[in-house]
This record gives structure tokens, sequence and C-alpha cells, in this order.
């Protein structure tokens, strides 16, 4: 600059002659290590409970995580049938489900995934832990053993229920 007027020059030479080019790249920032999976929840039990009067077959599938999860998914199947799937919306370290009606000697097979909620993006969720299978044990042949199972009172006698529970029969009433 000369009396703050901006020369073209330098050394009367033009100024873009000092200028060097120099190429330089700039490297992204490194990939975050993958982030660990949550640890898969345990089944612990599996309850199978025998038709009676009042309820179909049922199984309680019981399991514990060693992670606090908001939810859970949990699936089952009668074998050879498709799996069926529940998302259960009630977190903690375990829950339950119940599979009703469930059949006599019938198979059945459960498993379960933990999930932790994100507030963006998706939940981040446990492998499913491995199938555990049960094969519905068959109801009882005991009318006494059934009518006590059912918390029939029988008074004076079986005629004492509702003719509802009867007219087809006892096997049938039974479910056997």
């Amino acid at each position: 600059m000369t009396n703050g007027v901006l020369d073209d020059k330098i050394d009367d030479q033009p100024w873009e002659t000092f200028c060097s080019v120099v190429p330089f790249t700039t490297r992204a920032p490194p990939e975050p290590p993958p982030h660990p999976k949550p640890p898969v929840p345990t089944i612990s039990s599996i309850e199978p409970h025998q038709a009676t009067l009042q309820n179909a077959g049922k199984i309680d599938v019981h399991w514990n995580a060693s992670t606090n999860f908001d939810l859970y998914h949990f699936m089952w199947v009668e074998l050879p049938h498709g799996w069926n799937e529940v998302e259960i919306n009630s977190g903690g370290h375990n829950g339950v489900f119940t599979v009703s009606p469930a059949f006599p000697k019938r198979t059945y097979a459960f498993k379960v995934q933990g999930c932790i909620s994100k507030l963006i993006g998706l939940d981040d969720c446990s492998p499913f832990s491995d199938p555990t299978t049960l094969v519905m044990p068959a109801n009882t042949n005991s009318v006494r053993e059934f009518l006590r199972l059912s918390n029939a009172q029988l008074n004076p006698g079986i005629r004492s229920l509702d003719k509802a529970a009867y007219r087809a029969g006892l096997r049938a009433m039974m479910r056997l």
C-alpha cells in the first residue's frame, strides 16, 4: 500500500507471484466405538396351569434381567405354528406374561428381549433369549382333583354345578 492506494505489485512484480499454493486435506474424526448391546434377559420359570371350570389352560412365563429395561418384547409359539409377539411397556429387572389358552400335550416355545428407550432414534435392545420350550401337561383325569382346582363346592353332588358345566359330559367339562 502506498499513500492509501493498494499496489498491484511488490518489488515491481505482480503480487500473485509471491503466493504459494499448498494443498491440504483434513481427516474425519474417528468413528465412535460400537455400543455394546444390553445383556439378554433370562426366562427364569415357566408355570403351566391346567384348565378349570372358570378358565382355559394357561402358562405363566417369568423372566429376569441384570439391566433395568424400559420395555420387553415377548414372543411365543404353539409349535408348529408361527410366532406371536407382544410389546410390554412395563420396565424393570423382571416380568411375566400369561399365554392363554394353552392346550394339553401341545408344545410351546418362548423368548424375550429387553429394550431401553431412547429420546431420539431407535430403542437399544438386547438380543432375544434362546427359545425355551414346554410341553403343556395333560389335565387331571380325577374329577375330584379337577373340582378342587376349580374351587367348586359340591353340595350335595355334581348336580350342584351349573348345568352348562356338565351338560356335554364330564370329559368335556374337564377339557380332556
